[in-house]
């Protein structure tokens, strides 16, 4: 400071000098005054810290300005629980580590293209507002009402998201299963159940007193054929629940089962229908039956074949002809199959 503070005098004193030789007497004393503005100006000079950079990573940097905000944010939810607080040196290598660790991911994420869209964000924001019984519009005027900032919190959200789907991929890429245990899978108990199809079943019953008469049976038959063909021509059971409900019938959709989770009633029935078809009425001790096979999936045909490729590519170039790069590609293949 002490430096500063001479060598600015210095200066100004030069200034001075050379402004008395051209200046009369008048504007000399003009100058003086100036002078000693100036003078008092340095002599009062301070410096100011505005921010400092604690770390640098890569192409990022993480300022202590950050480090305090996210310390006082700690502190202020341990309060609240009314934990005790951890030791101020500990914590703060604890959130330079965080942070450090957070901006490599940040950046990796941006490196390889990686964005969260604004659906994905609205959706997980709708999640969090959901798990605390508000609706979007609540959880937002109980954050602002906490005094933080909603745009804020949806940007910490969004590096969050990016974080945990950098985390995810980096897992992905370190996971290394053989043919061997694939299969070994799909011998299991569990991989079998993952291969059996599933149908997904829409039903309507209609009930009849196990030991009604012949000739109440074939009056139900005949209501419920009729339903079927009526729910043929109008593509299924919903739109047609008000003349269900005529002949006393309940639609009881069965939805999406495994083939062993059927009813064994209608095991043999749904293995011979096709999707989109409508059985005949089926007989049982709980009265008649109708079942529409609305999709099925999964299954051997569900399965899908993977396999590992390597690639080289040949191109012409300008020492190179596309012919050249033709014959140069056949003899490179002639020499792997050897």
């Amino acid at each position: 400071m002490r430096q500063l503070f001479f060598s600015t005098f210095n200066h100004l004193y030069l200034v001075f000098i050379k402004a008395a030789v051209c200046l009369t007497q008048r504007k000399l004393m003009a100058g003086i005054v100036v002078f000693i503005l100036l003078l008092n100006t340095a002599s009062h000079a301070r410096y100011e810290t505005i921010e400092q950079v604690v770390a640098i990573v890569e192409d990022d940097v993480v300022l202590a300005s950050e480090i305090r905000d996210q310390m006082a944010e700690i502190h202020q939810r341990l309060s609240a629980k009314k934990q005790p607080l951890p030791d101020d040196n500990r914590l703060f290598e604890q959130v330079l580590e965080q942070k450090i660790l957070d901006s490599l991911q940040l950046q990796r994420a941006d490196k390889i293209g990686l964005r969260i869209s604004d659906q994905q964000l609205n959706d997980a924001m709708a999640s969090i507002a959901a798990r605390n019984n508000l609706s979007l519009t609540e959880f937002k005027s109980s954050i602002e009402k906490q005094g933080q900032s909603y745009l804020e919190i949806r940007n910490k959200i969004r590096r969050d998201m990016m974080i945990r789907e950098v985390q995810r991929r980096s897992v992905i890429r370190t996971i290394n299963i053989d043919q061997g245990e694939v299969d070994n899978f799909l011998r299991s108990e569990k991989g079998q159940a993952l291969l059996e199809i599933e149908y997904n079943i829409d039903h309507i019953l209609l009930a009849i007193d196990v030991n009604a008469s012949e000739n109440t049976v074939a009056v139900a038959n005949k209501k419920m054929s009729q339903l079927r063909s009526l729910a043929a021509l109008e593509g299924g059971f919903p739109p047609i629940a008000g003349q269900a409900k005529i002949i006393t019938a309940e639609h009881n959709p069965l939805g999406w089962r495994r083939f062993s989770e059927i009813p064994t009633m209608f095991q043999a029935t749904v293995s011979e229908l096709s999707e989109g078809i409508i059985s005949e009425p089926i007989r049982s001790d709980s009265g008649l039956h109708i079942i529409h096979l609305l999709a099925k999936r999964g299954g051997v045909e569900g399965s899908q074949t993977e396999t590992k490729v390597r690639h080289i590519l040949i191109a012409p170039n300008e020492i190179r002809s596309i012919d050249e790069a033709k014959i140069l590609a056949a003899e490179v293949r002639q020499k792997i199959l050897a």
